[in-house]
């Protein structure tokens, strides 16, 4: 069953006051020259002081691992709580108070959505 109109802005307000941080949204563009050649790749701005929330997603048993040369490492997972409507898509990068995620996931299965989610990961080498 949908909740009412008015339930929903209810819960988009309360989310909304949550929002205490603010981030830069960014997506890779592809760089190519006038005869096509290909160009250094750069980082064109797709939001800015969007109202935000990070949180650690899951618990650290629940975070994704991977392999760094030989080594088995621990990739911490975070959750991106953003307004309504923030567009937001896999690989963008998020700047929030100087630390640079990357997103790896998107989430969409809601049934009343009231906010944006995204799953993400530390950005390594980031600049």
């Amino acid at each position: 069953m949908m909740m009412s109109e008015r339930t929903r802005a209810v819960i988009q307000r309360a989310v909304e006051r949550s929002l205490t941080d603010t981030c830069k949204i960014e997506v890779m563009v592809k760089g190519r020259g006038v005869y096509g050649e290909p160009l250094a790749d750069s980082w064109e701005l797709v939001a800015e002081n969007v109202k935000c929330r990070v949180i650690r997603s899951g618990s650290r048993s629940s975070s994704a691992s991977e392999q760094v040369g030989n080594q088995e490492t621990i990739r911490e997972m975070y959750r991106l709580i953003v307004p309504r409507g923030t567009a937001l898509d896999i690989d963008q990068r998020v700047t929030v108070n100087g630390l640079v995620y990357q997103i790896v996931d998107v989430v969409t299965a809601w049934t009343d959505a009231v906010d944006a989610q995204a799953i993400m990961v530390r950005a390594r080498g980031a600049s």
